[in-house]
Order: C-alpha cells, then sequence, then structure tokens
C-alpha cells in the first residue's frame, strides 16, 4: 500500500485511469492499434499536466521528460495509423494482384518493418513513462507502487495501464 507521504501523488495521478486493461487490450487488437496511439497520447497529455517538469541529472533518452513523452506519442500514433493503412493496401493488392509474389512480398516486408517499429516505440514510451512515474512518486524496486522493469518490458504499454488502474483503484487510496 502506498504510504502515506505519497497519498496526494497518488491521488494526483486518478486522470489517467481510462479503461480496464482487458478492455485497453480489446479496443487496441479491434482497431489495429490505432486505439492504441489515441491513449498514449491522451496519457503523455495528463501526465504532462499532472507531472511537473523535473530537473533531474538522468536527462537520457528513457528519462521520461516531457519532449521526450511527447515525440513518442505522435510517433506510436502516426506508425499505427501507418501500419492500418499498409494493411489495407496490402489486402487491396491481394485482391488484384494476388499472382505478383515481389509486389505482395515488399508490402509484407514493409507492414512487418512497420510493425516491429510501433512495437519499439511503444515499449520506448513504457520505459519513459516508468521512469517518469517512478520519480514522480519517488520509488524504490521495494515498493509496492513502484512500476517494473520486467513486467514493463513484457507488457509495455497495457501494463503501464494496470499499473495505473492498480495505484489509482479506490481500495489502495484509502
Amino acid at each position: 500500500f502506498p504510504s502515506h507521504d505519497t497519498q496526494p501523488m497518488i491521488t494526483s495521478l486518478n486522470p489517467l485511469r481510462k479503461h480496464r486493461t482487458l478492455t485497453l487490450i480489446l479496443l487496441s487488437k479491434i482497431t489495429g492499434d490505432i486505439y492504441l496511439g489515441h491513449y498514449v497520447r491522451r496519457q503523455t497529455r495528463i501526465m504532462n499536466d499532472i507531472i511537473p517538469e523535473t530537473d533531474t541529472e538522468d536527462m537520457t533518452l528513457l528519462s521520461g521528460s516531457q519532449n521526450n513523452l511527447n515525440v513518442l506519442a505522435k510517433l506510436i500514433f502516426f506508425s499505427n495509423y501507418l501500419l492500418a493503412a499498409g494493411l489495407i493496401i496490402f489486402l487491396v493488392l491481394i485482391a488484384i494482384l494476388p499472382d505478383n509474389h515481389i509486389a505482395l512480398n515488399m508490402m509484407g516486408l514493409l507492414l512487418n518493418l512497420t510493425a516491429k517499429m510501433s512495437y519499439a516505440l511503444g515499449i520506448g514510451w513504457s520505459f519513459m513513462a516508468r521512469n517518469r512515474m517512478n520519480t514522480f512518486l519517488k520509488t524504490k524496486p521495494e515498493d509496492p507502487h513502484y512500476f517494473h522493469v520486467l513486467w514493463t518490458l513484457l507488457f509495455g504499454i497495457f501494463y503501464f495501464n494496470f499499473k495505473i488502474n492498480r495505484l489509482t483503484q479506490p481500495s489502495t487510496m484509502s
């Protein structure tokens, strides 16, 4: 449970609570990850409003600064739309050029690269958001409200959503 001195900080995170994690996963998959781009942009805007920019000595790429989060959120948004458009184009190519294996292979390669780029951007954003939260909450790995590295790596944006929901649920806030 959060300690008494971090309670006001945790309460200030309530606007980040949007969906149950399963709902976010379903919305993401149903929309071909387009919704995930919108979710990341929303969460970035809210984080930037709630959490003050700090002058930390750790201004690395994954520091979670407002500028870094904004750039990644825009790239995720763009890459997810690009991936969805590419998939539609790929399906049209299959319909009109079923025997053109070179065109289909090239389009498949581009889609694969775009999907990997989008995934990498999502993991990058997740680590930045994680670092920003841990700095804001002044947590240590042994704290129950710490955003962990392994879960961030394995589940990315979905873990971020889960952890926000866990932190802001009424039973842990009292």
